[in-house]
């Protein structure tokens, strides 16, 4: 792949994240969210590794990401195109209950490409 054709895709990317970014704090009626930012959005490949990340989200949600979808995963028979997998697992999250990561699949011509992702903080969930 070429530089510039690279630098697309990386740019697109990172606006597609930050385009995510603004829709879920719109929309976000937690004041954890809408106050506080404390979510983060993100695009993560199939074996775990960030591909990009929201400029306006919390850079330490995004840090394990990459663990928690690889985690939600495993725990998966399979993965299917209209799937969304929806984790607040505290030993792959290393964080408390109230985080809650949702994952969708991207397919591209029938082929897993990445995982699209949020982590929010969900005030209504109970526990510590």
């Amino acid at each position: 792949m070429d530089t510039i054709t690279r630098e697309v895709i990386r740019a697109s990317l990172l606006a597609y994240a930050d385009e995510m970014t603004k829709n879920f704090w719109r929309s976000s009626y937690g004041v954890m969210n809408y106050e506080v930012r404390d979510f983060a959005v993100g695009f993560v490949d199939p074996e775990g590794r960030i591909v990009v990340q929201s400029r306006f989200t919390h850079p330490a949600f995004t840090a394990d990401l990459g663990y928690v979808v690889k985690d939600a995963v495993a725990e998966q028979d399979e993965i299917n195109p209209r799937d969304v997998i929806i984790s607040n697992d505290p030993d792959s999250q290393g964080q408390h209950l109230n985080n809650v990561v949702v994952i969708l699949p991207i397919y591209v011509a029938q082929e897993l490409v990445a995982f699209s992702c949020v982590r929010a903080h969900w005030q209504d969930i109970g526990g510590a």
